[in-house]
Order: structure tokens, then C-alpha cells, then sequence
């Protein structure tokens, strides 16, 4: 059972809080580079995201050929989605690649069960009980028990030992001078309230000149800040697009793209020590269904993008191994075929960005029998 006195020094900073928003958390790290984690929730449709053109069974997929707008030519292969087009000038310049036919070890098609493999980096769902994002903030040995989290709940790839905190839906500000002078005495003798105050003052310095705003503008201004973390968690949803694809995928895909160009304007110079990954639980089946939609897959999409990127070498804006659409090609006759472990893209990209041994932190971050190898495309 909490004490009144725990109670008090995890909800503290809560209390202060100054703005919130859903969906959003960030973690202190001890570097001066940004990664941010953008889970896209619900099931992405990579084939209709990415669209491989140059694959001669593509045209054989009824529905498919029918795009909300023009695509947008990403190589000789792949056409873009419309609603993604804004990025391709960051894929131009070396700042954003696609990862195709890639996916989690798990192979069932449970939302829920998806979304706990990917955020614990385990091999099959609720087999961990922490956040591999939170493994990634102890290989960094950072501290990151002063927290923000514009939302109700931490969420899963940062659960864990480390005590990350929340900022639910409050909208109070900090207490007048004369008060916070009190309060800062009134708690300076007990060890536990004096270093809540502590962290409830260092987010009121961060906040401070915030404008309101959605999760991926706040996200970006904390992250800017010289006092702020260095670790995001975003997410969106709506990619369980079962009917009515065309529009209802149009719409999620549109909120991803200004995801990604609002942290970049955001963070400003900052972008150019910036990596985001984006990831969903699973893909889509490769037909589509009765209701004009798709069911739930295997092989999806995932997007990695910042201005880091630029000098890590990746060669073209996309990067898959793939493996073909004809129905004997196809996983169970259904699903795109994952050729790439999701795992393997994290392991790779978390390691380059925060200079850290692969081979060192792989059993850390993704634990198990066997061994997970980073993804070679990112080294």
C-alpha cells in the first residue's frame, strides 16, 4: 500500500502541471540526442502506404488501384501516398527511409497482444513486464526518474523499474511566488518531497513558454529545451482500416505526416540530432476484403526519420528485402511475407543513435534465447 507520503511525491508534479495532451510521454537521458518512438496503433496498411508498384502482382490486387490521390514516385519501385507526399523531400535528402515487409516476432493478429510485443520487445505478448524503451534508458545509464507524460497513463515501452512519471489532465499552474517559496522550505527536510519539488520546478522551466498545442508540437518544444528530456513516446491511431480503406486510411496517413514535419519544425536545429522511429503491431492482408477495407495481417511498414539520419549512410529511401506478392509467395497465402524484425531495426537504430555496442545491448533490449542482430541496413 502507498503511503500518504509516496502518494504525494508521485502525484506532485501532476498537480503543477501546466498543459496536457493525450498520447505523448518523454524521458531524461544523459546525451544530447533525441529519439522518438511513434507507435502507430491499429494495424498499418503498408501496401496501400508504400505501394510496390514495380511488383507485376500488385496490379492483379483489386481496390488497390485506386488511390485517395496521385502517388507520389519514391524510386522505381514504390509510389508514396498521397497523404504522405509532404515527406518525400526529407527521403530526398537522407532524412527519412521506409522499412517494408518488416514485423514483431509475433505472427497471431490480436491488437492488443501486437501492441505489447512491440513495446516490450519481447518474443510473444505479456512475456515481459517492462518497456524496451525503458531497458534502452538503464543501457544509457540515464536517470529517468523525472518524466513527462502528457497523458493519463505511462505506456508500455516505458514501464518498468524506473519511476516515470505522468501529467494526467490537469490544468493548474504553479502556485504564486510567495507559495512556491513556502512550499520549497516546507519540503526541503524530507528527502522524498524535496526532490518531487525539484522536479515539479525544472518542468515549470520547461513549460514555461509553451504554446498550447497537439503532442507532437509539445513534444517537440520539451525536447528543444536544454533542460528537457531526450526520449519521446507518441502515438496515433485508427490503421484498423476493415472497411471504407480508401478514406479512412487517407486520414490516419495525413495525421502521420504532419506527426513527423511538426517535430521536425518543432525541434528546430535540434531536428539534425533527431531519430523517430514508427512502428505498428502488424500489416494488413495483401486482397482486400468485401467492405472495400483490409483484415489483419502480417508484414507492415515501419518509418524511420530525423536529421541524424543524414550521415548514417542508409542507402535510398527505402530499405526492404522483398519478397513478393504472388499468392505462393505470400505468408499462410495471405499476408506479406516478413523478410525484416522489427527488433532488428530497433536494436540498430537505438544503438547508432546513442553510440552504444549493438552486440552489448541486444540481450538487454530484446531478451531471449536467441540473439537479435541489428538490422545491418542502419550501421
Amino acid at each position: 500500500m502507498l503511503s500518504r507520503r509516496a502518494l504525494i511525491a508521485g502525484s506532485s508534479a501532476a498537480v503543477f502541471a501546466l498543459a496536457c495532451a493525450p498520447g505523448l510521454v518523454l524521458a531524461h537521458a544523459p546525451t544530447d540526442r533525441r529519439f522518438v518512438f511513434l507507435v502507430l496503433r491499429g494495424g498499418l496498411d503498408g501496401l496501400e502506404a508504400l505501394m510496390p508498384v514495380g511488383d507485376p502482382a500488385f496490379a492483379n490486387l483489386g481496390g488497390r488501384q485506386d488511390p485517395l490521390g496521385e502517388p507520389e514516385a519514391i524510386d522505381s519501385f514504390f509510389r508514396l501516398h498521397a497523404n504522405l507526399a509532404r515527406l518525400a523531400p526529407l527521403a530526398c535528402a537522407g532524412e527519412l527511409a521506409f522499412v517494408h515487409a518488416v514485423a514483431s516476432p509475433y505472427r497471431d493478429r490480436s491488437h492488443f497482444d501486437g501492441q505489447n510485443v512491440i513495446e516490450t520487445g519481447g518474443r510473444r505478448a505479456y512475456e515481459l513486464k517492462n518497456g524496451w524503451l525503458t531497458r534502452l534508458v538503464t543501457a544509457m545509464q540515464g536517470d529517468a526518474s523525472v518524466a513527462v507524460a502528457l497523458s493519463a497513463n505511462v505506456p508500455v515501452s516505458l514501464h518498468g523499474e524506473i519511476p516515470f512519471g505522468n501529467y494526467p489532465s490537469s490544468r493548474l499552474a504553479m502556485p504564486e511566488d510567495a507559495m512556491a517559496v513556502r512550499l520549497r522550505a516546507l519540503w526541503a527536510g524530507d528527502p522524498a518531497l524535496s526532490g518531487t519539488w525539484a522536479q515539479v520546478e525544472r518542468a515549470a522551466r520547461i513549460l514555461n513558454g509553451a504554446r498550447a498545442g497537439n503532442p507532437a508540437q509539445l513534444a517537440a518544444h520539451f525536447l528543444a529545451h536544454p533542460e528537457g528530456p531526450r526520449i519521446a513516446v507518441l502515438e496515433t491511431g485508427g490503421f484498423d482500416t476493415h472497411s471504407s480503406q480508401k478514406y479512412r486510411l487517407g486520414t490516419v496517413l495525413a495525421d502521420v505526416e504532419r506527426i513527423v514535419l511538426q517535430l521536425k519544425d518543432g525541434l528546430g536545429v535540434h531536428w539534425a540530432s533527431t531519430i523517430l522511429v514508427a512502428a505498428t503491431e502488424f500489416g494488413r492482408t495483401v486482397a482486400m476484403n468485401g467492405a472495400h477495407g483490409t483484415d489483419h495481417g502480417t508484414g507492415g511498414l515501419a518509418i524511420v526519420a530525423g536529421g541524424a539520419l543524414a550521415g548514417w549512410g542508409v542507402k535510398g529511401p527505402v530499405v526492404a528485402d522483398w519478397p513478393g506478392l504472388r499468392r505462393e509467395q505470400l505468408l499462410d497465402g495471405r499476408d506479406l511475407k516478413p523478410t525484416r524484425d522489427l527488433r532488428s531495426l530497433l536494436l540498430a537504430v537505438a544503438a547508432r543513435q546513442f553510440a552504444l555496442d549493438p552486440a552489448r545491448v541486444s540481450p538487454l533490449l530484446f531478451p531471449g534465447p536467441d540473439r537479435v542482430s541489428p538490422d545491418s541496413a542502419f550501421l
